[in-house]
């Protein structure tokens, strides 16, 4: 009768663990879908994060590779449990709390394909928006650089 239950525990615990594992690529392909679908013929539209996300947020942070997870953790404000490998994440709160990891392998000398560069972080390796945020896309070789047009920096 224990081998059972303790069987049941493990199996429970590996599919937590498998839960709780960041995703690739999901919103930063969805983003990058709607500025393909809605931008390519016209070169003066705006697109919104909030418009490819299915739950809710009021803050988005993007951390470009090779931040220290203190540190993003530090910024961020909560413990966020992000890896230290070359990735971009981007991290989705409400309220505070953590309720979408994104973490992005990244191609140091160059943009990987459909990867979307947010220009708010030429000054620093992160940017923070809210849920109103606009961004005015342009097509940059194989990737899309995208501008904040209502944040106030």
């Amino acid at each position: 009768m224990k081998l059972p239950a303790l069987l049941f525990v493990i199996l429970l615990s590996i599919s937590c663990k498998e839960s709780q594992e960041y995703k690739s690529l999901e919103i930063e392909r969805k983003f990058g879908n709607n500025i393909e679908r809605n931008c390519r013929q016209n070169k003066d539209c705006v697109v919104a994060i909030k418009d490819v996300t299915d739950f809710s947020w009021d803050k988005l942070y993007v951390f470009d590779y090779g931040i220290d997870k203190y540190e993003i953790d530090k910024i961020v404000g909560i413990n966020v449990n992000a890896s230290d490998n070359n990735t971009r994440k981007l991290i989705f709160i409400k309220d505070n709390e953590l309720v979408y990891l994104e973490q992005n392998l990244s191609i140091v000398d160059k943009a990987a394909e459909g990867e979307i560069i947010f220009l708010e972080m030429d000054r620093k390796n992160f940017a923070e928006y809210n849920f109103n945020a606009q961004f005015k896309p342009e097509l940059f070789d194989n990737s899309y650089k995208v501008g904040c047009i209502n944040c106030n920096y």
